[in-house]
């Protein structure tokens, strides 16, 4: 995707909104090989996929919340969880 991007086939807007999260962290995941095979292969391992995770993280960066429309209505998520996690929480702080 990267390669795509960066050749100007793919749009990278459209691209690193939809997947920077999950390139960002697949690289995270590939790192301890990535490390120990570019000592043998070199920094072109996986350039391409590199240069997306670094677009991804800009864009993450400069979209902290996303990029939902500020005028559109969210929908109610109801958390059935919420007071039973409370509680947990609560009860997990020491004791004054």
């Amino acid at each position: 995707m990267g390669l795509l991007i960066r050749m100007g086939a793919v749009d990278r807007d459209i691209a690193v909104a939809m997947w920077a999260s999950i390139a960002s962290s697949n690289w995270e995941e590939m790192l301890p090989y990535t490390a120990i095979a570019r000592r043998r292969l070199g920094d072109a391992l996986w350039e391409n996929f590199e240069y997306l995770v670094v677009l991804s993280r800009a864009w993450m960066a400069s979209h902290p919340h996303g990029m939902y429309p500020k005028d559109v209505p969210r929908l109610e998520i109801p958390d059935a969880w919420l007071d039973a996690d409370t509680r947990y929480e609560a009860s997990r702080l020491p004791s004054a």
